[in-house]
């Protein structure tokens, strides 16, 4: 069972941080949008 966990924890993580990386970017291009209107 605790095995179980920590690999849904350790896939969660990655997932998590790979979204954040790319949602981060999509961010990034927004901004610079926003910034030459």
């Amino acid at each position: 069972m605790s095995l179980y966990g920590n690999s849904s924890q350790l896939y969660f993580d990655f997932v998590y941080s790979d979204y954040m990386k790319e949602h981060s970017e999509f961010k990034y291009l927004l901004d610079l949008i926003d910034m030459i209107e």
